[in-house]
């Protein structure tokens, strides 16, 4: 998360008046940004609810975060996930109002939190899988992100073990006679892939061969796996 930097120059003026909203409140966390990051998750995963970012010519809240104040992409998804899953907001009983943030892995009345670093950490295995850990004291805020990471690992596998390493491409023609029949099996690796906001892509390694039946087979794994 250390890519998380606000650098900006001049003045910043929007037609959306939530997307300038949202920049302004950025902004004025400016060289507090490290202590209020979990801020700037809320305020990230607000714009892209709302996708307010439209109305000014991005086409997400990626773009926005990284052209205004030079976040990389790596740090824009993995604030957005933790604005959207990991943060509790803190009111005021007395006037409703947001006082402030907190992780929503740990009490309200914790001593110590954890990081936006931390959390990063703790994304690939999932929001519940991060509820178990902290409950059963196998993750806490005392603990390095070398710590937190590796735990992860141990209970989490990589993507490649749940798909077939390969994948056989035939055509659907006719059966023909073996002097008839030219048709050859061609094996295609097909790769997975898993991006931090949660979305499985998976690519092709071989493009020699029937590269629109591979494309076919990957529309339809992408499709499958994303809900669609």
């Amino acid at each position: 998360m250390e890519e998380m930097i606000i650098g900006t120059q001049g003045e910043i003026k929007f037609v959306n008046k939530n997307l300038q909203k949202a920049t302004n409140d950025m902004l004025k966390l400016g060289a507090e940004i490290r202590k209020c990051a979990l801020a700037t998750a809320v305020i990230i995963a607000k714009v892209d609810d709302t996708e307010c970012y439209k109305d000014d010519g991005f086409n997400s809240v990626h773009a926005w975060t990284e052209k205004t104040f030079g976040f990389k992409k790596t740090a824009s998804y993995s604030l957005l996930k933790i604005g959207k899953e990991y943060v509790r907001e803190i009111i005021n009983p007395k006037n409703g109002k947001i006082t402030g943030y907190t992780s929503n892995l740990i009490p309200v009345d914790s001593e110590k939190d954890f990081t936006t670093t931390q959390l990063e950490k703790i994304l690939p295995g999932g929001h519940d899988l991060a509820v178990a850990f902290v409950n059963n004291g196998e993750i806490d805020p005392n603990m390095t992100c070398k710590q937190i990471e590796k735990v992860v690992k141990q209970h989490t596998k990589p993507e490649e073990k749940d798909i077939p390493d390969e994948v056989v491409v035939l055509d659907d023609e006719p059966e023909l006679t073996p002097e008839q029949d030219t048709k050859k099996e061609v094996l295609f690796t097909i790769r997975a892939v898993e991006y931090l906001d949660g979305k499985r892509v998976f690519e092709i390694d071989d493009k020699e061969y029937g590269l629109d039946k591979v494309i076919d087979v990957v529309k339809f794994l992408n499709d499958f796996c994303n809900g669609k």
